[in-house]
């Protein structure tokens, strides 16, 4: 079933979240995080840090800083405080190289990592950031309820020091706190945001089938969690359209066809491909 986040903000939150656990099969590992999600405030000020940063350094693209920081900053925190992300992160992801790492961060996979922060974990890793790149004498942005705190927290574990010459430690899919809350706008163009990633995925040939399919599991079971369970069932039609490229079975430009006119009534460009493809 994969890695479920849920959050509890009331009795029947709690209620729910015992039934769902004792209807599961063993073995399983639950992670207890405090906190509440993260707020959209906190997520104006990263983009714009990302901004600065870029525009600082010169060396670099926002998506690169936005990658960088996730990679190198923001894994350590969730691998430290989060054993579900903890295990999949390992099992896929570590063995890779950093450029791969690094790839998988940034657009179009755009692997999560913020976005299964807490308000306070994502405070903790906007901290780290400015402790990073101060060093650098990179000027951020300083919210008036974080010039007081920003060097009294210990800084996370990283893997890289510098932007230009990391060495090695994977966002952004929205919180499943959202669930409850996306319209069906929002829950269509994350179906197609998969459909987009998976199938680049399946077709990048310089990693071996068995660490493209562990990739594109890795995403169907983070949008899971995005995801209300009555749309689920268009998820895994992607998943097995995407198995049936991976295994040879179905083109890309095949499973795209079928994904845009007959699943997600959308274009062939929405899914990464030509309009010759509609």
């Amino acid at each position: 079933m994969g890695t479920v986040n849920r959050v509890i903000q009331s009795k029947e939150d709690r209620v729910m979240a015992a039934r769902f656990v004792e209807a599961r099969d063993f073995p399983f590992t639950i992670t207890i995080t405090d906190g509440k999600p993260r707020s959209r405030a906190q997520n104006r000020l990263l983009h714009k840090w990302m901004g600065e940063i870029a525009e600082q350094k010169g060396d670099c693209s926002a998506d690169e800083a936005r990658a960088y920081c996730k990679l190198t900053i923001g894994v350590p925190i969730l691998r430290q405080q989060n054993a579900a992300f903890k295990e999949r992160y390992d099992e896929i992801l570590k063995p890779l190289s950093y450029e791969q790492k690094l790839a998988i961060m940034s657009e179009p996979l755009n692997l999560p990592v913020t976005s299964l922060m807490s308000t306070k974990q994502l405070t903790e890793y906007l901290e780290a950031i400015i402790r990073h790149f101060g060093e650098q004498g990179i000027i951020l942005t300083m919210p008036d309820d974080m010039k007081s705190n920003s060097g009294n927290d210990p800084q996370p574990e990283a893997e890289g020091a510098a932007l230009s010459s990391p060495q090695e430690t994977a966002d952004d899919i929205p919180s499943s706190s959202a669930v409850s809350t996306l319209t069906q706008s929002e829950v269509r163009q994350h179906l197609m945001d998969f459909a987009r990633k998976a199938l680049v995925t399946a077709g990048d040939h310089s990693l071996p089938y068995p660490k493209r399919l562990q990739l594109v599991e890795f995403m169907q079971a983070n949008y899971r969690d995005v995801l209300p369970d009555t749309e689920w069932g268009k998820l895994s039609t992607i998943m097995v359209g995407v198995q049936a490229v991976l295994s040879g079975k179905r083109t890309i430009e095949q499973a795209r066809r079928f994904f845009a006119v007959d699943l997600l009534d959308c274009s062939a460009p929405d899914l990464g491909g030509s309009d010759e493809n509609r």
